[in-house]
């Protein structure tokens, strides 16, 4: 059943690592930023840097990933992208609690934390907000 779904959303899966690729170099260059030139403690830049991530996330990924365009359902989609959004904060920092309390470094203990969360979105974006259902690409 996995490897049938990653055969049949291969091109998508890849275009997905490529804009995420990009998002979470955002994300973890202000994260870093967040701890070690603002002081903040490495919760709190987690969240506050999955915010603005996100938020480019869905952009990108509704262009190029999910290939919607800026055609019929913008504003739906964004307010679902959000609302997605807004739930995995609290998860992916439940996630990254959990990686933490392994005495990792706080740069690794992020990087492992969110290979788990990127699995997690991919699904829920490709199909809570997007509503990509197609069987080949």
């Amino acid at each position: 059943m996995v490897i049938t779904f990653i055969k049949n959303n291969f091109l998508s899966i890849c275009r997905y690592v490529v804009v995420g690729a990009g998002v979470y170099g955002i994300e973890y260059l202000l994260y870093l930023a967040f701890v070690l030139n603002l002081g903040a403690l490495p919760l709190y830049a987690n969240a506050s840097a999955k915010i603005v991530a996100g938020l480019t996330g869905y952009f990108f990924h509704r262009i190029y990933t999910f290939k919607k365009g800026f055609k019929g359902g913008f504003s739906k989609d964004l307010a679902k992208y959000m609302a997605v959004l807004l739930v995995n904060i609290p998860l992916f920092s439940l996630i990254f609690v959990a990686i933490a309390w392994m005495g990792l470094d706080f740069k690794i203990t992020k990087i492992i934390a969110d290979i788990f969360c990127i699995a997690i979105a991919y699904l829920q974006t490709k199909f809570l907000v997007f509503g990509t259902f197609e069987k080949k690409q």
